[in-house]
Protein backbone atom coordinates (compact mmCIF):
# COMPACT_ATOMS: atom_id res chain seq x y z
CA UNK A 1 0.00 0.00 0.00
CA UNK A 2 0.81 3.79 -1.03
CA UNK A 3 -0.27 6.75 0.40
CA UNK A 4 0.21 10.13 -1.29
CA UNK A 5 -1.94 11.65 1.59
CA UNK A 6 -3.79 10.69 4.25
CA UNK A 7 -7.28 10.70 2.34
CA UNK A 8 -5.40 9.04 -1.34
CA UNK A 9 -4.08 5.60 -0.80
CA UNK A 10 -3.82 2.65 -3.42
CA UNK A 11 -3.62 -1.18 -2.28
CA UNK A 12 -2.83 -3.83 -4.42
CA UNK A 13 -2.38 -7.27 -5.27
CA UNK A 14 -4.41 -10.34 -6.36
CA UNK A 15 -8.03 -11.44 -6.30
CA UNK A 16 -9.78 -14.55 -7.42
CA UNK A 17 -12.25 -14.18 -9.91
CA UNK A 18 -15.57 -16.35 -10.55
CA UNK A 19 -13.71 -18.88 -12.71
CA UNK A 20 -11.14 -19.59 -9.98
CA UNK A 21 -8.57 -17.66 -11.96
CA UNK A 22 -5.86 -15.02 -10.03
CA UNK A 23 -6.66 -11.64 -11.19
CA UNK A 24 -4.87 -8.10 -10.02
CA UNK A 25 -6.51 -6.00 -8.13
CA UNK A 26 -6.31 -2.65 -6.97
CA UNK A 27 -8.45 -0.25 -4.81
CA UNK A 28 -8.25 3.02 -3.89
CA UNK A 29 -8.82 5.25 -0.07
CA UNK A 30 -10.36 8.15 -0.37
CA UNK A 31 -10.67 8.84 3.26
CA UNK A 32 -13.77 7.12 4.09
CA UNK A 33 -14.07 4.07 1.93
CA UNK A 34 -12.08 1.84 -0.38
CA UNK A 35 -12.95 1.53 -4.02
CA UNK A 36 -11.68 -1.13 -6.93
CA UNK A 37 -9.54 0.62 -9.38
CA UNK A 38 -9.62 -1.18 -12.95
CA UNK A 39 -6.57 -3.15 -13.59
CA UNK A 40 -5.50 -5.16 -16.97
CA UNK A 41 -4.30 -8.77 -16.47
CA UNK A 42 -2.40 -10.62 -19.64
CA UNK A 43 -4.29 -12.41 -21.90
CA UNK A 44 -4.25 -16.19 -21.41
CA UNK A 45 -2.67 -15.38 -18.28
CA UNK A 46 -3.37 -18.48 -15.68
CA UNK A 47 -2.79 -16.24 -12.42
CA UNK A 48 -1.83 -12.96 -12.35
CA UNK A 49 -1.05 -10.19 -8.98
CA UNK A 50 0.73 -7.13 -8.41
CA UNK A 51 3.59 -7.16 -6.09
CA UNK A 52 3.91 -3.54 -5.41
CA UNK A 53 2.73 0.13 -5.32
CA UNK A 54 3.95 3.61 -5.44
CA UNK A 55 2.27 6.66 -5.25
CA UNK A 56 4.43 9.96 -5.87
CA UNK A 57 1.36 12.39 -5.66
CA UNK A 58 -2.22 11.63 -5.49
CA UNK A 59 -3.05 11.07 -9.09
CA UNK A 60 0.17 9.22 -10.13
CA UNK A 61 1.41 5.66 -9.12
CA UNK A 62 3.20 3.19 -10.39
CA UNK A 63 1.99 -0.70 -9.56
CA UNK A 64 4.21 -3.54 -10.71
CA UNK A 65 3.55 -7.00 -10.65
Amino acid sequence: MSCASAQTCIAAGDSTDNAATQVTLAERWNGRRWTKESTSDPLAAQGSYLTAVSCSLERVCTVVG
